[in-house]
């Protein structure tokens, strides 16, 4: 899930067994983020039907980020320039999430080969 792949890179960079507390803040603001986004601008179609369904059995957990994997978190990825854009950063601030941001997308892509199972996927060609 979302949340798991968030706790294993705050792992990633602790130190004595605690992650730095900045490290921590930028997880829980993508988990954040995710939540809020994921059903505004995160799901394709057939998507959003299993979610609503879902929601009309009451199947769901707290955070949607405790339900999508990581392949709906790359999705963030892709749209969080222009969901930040709205969120007026300051410079220092926006340059700090972008450094931080590209740790955990290069913590995701070393870890690819674990989180994404390559026979669901297939070639066009």
């Amino acid at each position: 899930t979302v949340t798991a792949v968030l706790e294993e890179f705050c792992q990633s960079k602790a130190k004595g067994g605690v992650p730095h507390p900045s490290w921590r803040e930028v997880a829980d603001g993508v988990r954040g983020y995710f939540n809020e986004a994921v059903q505004a601008v995160l799901l394709y179609r057939p998507e959003m039907d299993q979610l609503e369904a879902l929601q009309r059995k009451g199947n769901l957990p707290a955070q949607l980020a405790d339900l999508y994997g990581p392949e709906h978190l790359l999705r963030l990825f892709v749209k969080l320039p222009g969901l930040l854009s709205k969120a007026n950063l300051d410079e220092d601030s926006a340059k700090f999430l972008e450094t931080k941001v590209s740790s955990l997308v290069k913590f995701i892509a070393k870890k690819a080969d674990v989180y994404f199972d390559a026979s669901v996927y297939t070639s066009s060609g």
